[in-house]
């Protein structure tokens, strides 16, 4: 799956794939939709998404 920028994410969309830290944890799991708190927790850990 493509890499997506955080600036591009919505409240209500629904991730294709896990989101994982640098170090491989598992940061929100695939199929989740996302809410406002989940978007403040992307762009503050600076993580990658794959959409």
């Amino acid at each position: 799956m493509p890499t997506v920028a955080v600036s591009q994410l919505k409240y209500g969309e629904k991730l294709g794939d896990n989101v994982t830290t640098k170090l491989g944890n598992v940061l929100f799991n695939k199929g989740k939709i996302l809410n406002e708190r989940d978007l403040e927790i992307l762009k503050a850990s600076y993580v990658p998404v794959r959409g």
